[in-house]
């Protein structure tokens, strides 16, 4: 005797679900990208020469491709970032109060900078 030939289940894995979307952002969330992402340019632009200013300077002129992989960059750092800002957001009940908690958040924002 033969068992009963069981349902044929589709080839492969079911595709995941995108995980961020930008309808899904909030205004913060993409206030958090245009600012990073401006803050990635001028962070960039500015000791590079790209952006002209008196403490900077560059003896030979940048390369045509310069303006652009740098735009390419800043798009992506603002497109990515949201993203991050969504998932390391706080709930309410996990904040802690106190000294203690304000060093924590000094520290894991510097850390975040450097």
């Amino acid at each position: 005797m033969t068992a009963p030939n069981p349902t044929p289940t589709p080839a492969g894995p079911t595709p995941a679900k995108p995980r961020f979307r930008i309808p899904d952002f909030d205004s913060r969330q993409i206030t958090v990208g245009v600012l990073a992402g401006l803050s990635y340019l001028l962070f960039v632009a500015i000791p590079t020469a790209l952006i002209p200013n008196p403490v900077f300077g560059r003896e030979i002129p940048p390369t045509w491709w310069s303006w652009p992989s740098l735009i390419v960059t800043t798009v992506l750092v603002a497109a990515l970032t949201p993203g991050d800002a969504a998932v390391f957001e706080p709930r309410p009940a996990a904040i802690p109060r106190g000294t203690a908690a304000k060093s924590a958040a000094v520290g894991a924002s510097l850390s975040g900078i450097v």
